[in-house]
């Protein structure tokens, strides 16, 4: 399958794969182009502060974690 395959490569490269099946069906209710419903704002909004903080840092630290 193309996604364990994405998964495996990212993986190897270092990259974080966060995985949360819960998150995943939710999303996968969500049509493509379209706002995401109020309830998902939250889920929503944690994992793009989370991916600013891995690239950036949090707001006290000079960089972003290794």
């Amino acid at each position: 399958m193309a996604a364990e395959a994405i998964i495996a490569l990212a993986r190897e490269s270092g990259v974080y794969v966060h995985e949360s099946p819960e998150l995943v069906t939710l999303l996968m209710k969500v049509d493509l182009d379209h706002f995401i419903p109020p309830e998902l704002y939250v889920a929503v909004a944690e994992i793009l502060a989370w991916l600013y903080w891995l690239e950036h840092g949090k707001p006290d630290e000079p960089h972003a974690p290794s």
